[in-house]
Parts: C-alpha cells; sequence; structure tokens
C-alpha cells in the first residue's frame, strides 16, 4: 500500500494556484503523539491485536511516568508501580 501526503503547500496550490509561495508556514515541527504512532504501528502491521488495549496499557505506564522516572512531589503508590510494570511487560510480550 503506498501513501501519498501532500504538504499543505501543495494542497493549496492545487486548489488556488496563484497562492503558490505567498503563504508564509511556520517553522515549528509538530511531533506526532506516542499514542498516534502506536496506533498506526498496529494498524499497519496487520497484529491480531486490539489497539484500544494497547492504548490502555500504554496510558497505565504513561499516567505515572514523571513521577516513576523524574520524582516529583507526590508520592506513588506500590499498586501503580506494579500496574505500570505488569503493563510494561504486557506490551513486552504481545508487541516484543
Amino acid at each position: 500500500m503506498q501513501v501519498f501526503v501532500l504538504t499543505a503547500e501543495e494542497i493549496i496550490c492545487e486548489q488556488f494556484p496563484e497562492m503558490k509561495g505567498k503563504v508564509k508556514w511556520p517553522d515549528t515541527v509538530i511531533h506526532t503523539s506516542v499514542f498516534t504512532k502506536l496506533k498506526r504501528a498496529i494498524k499497519e502491521s496487520g497484529m491480531a491485536i486490539s489497539s484500544k488495549e494497547v492504548m490502555t496499557r500504554y496510558s497505565q505506564i504513561s499516567a505515572k511516568r514523571n513521577e516513576l522516572f523524574h520524582g516529583g512531589s507526590s508520592e506513588i503508590s506500590l499498586t501503580d508501580v506494579e500496574k505500570a510494570f505488569g503493563a510494561y511487560k504486557w506490551l513486552k510480550e504481545k508487541l516484543g
């Protein structure tokens, strides 16, 4: 399957040729979220796995990610740590 991605400039120029080169586009790059990347990877891989279940497991990891790895002002319960590590183990088994 081939996917063609048009830039905003190309789309506008197709519809309004006189606009070519007239729009000042921002230089910032918008990064795709991990959730979107995971959904695309699952869809394109053809794996027999529920993307909803993968998203749920990833959410369990990311929910307390900053506190787990960087520390913070709030404490993390052992239940949250176990849930995050269990979700990681599940993802590793299913996707790894």
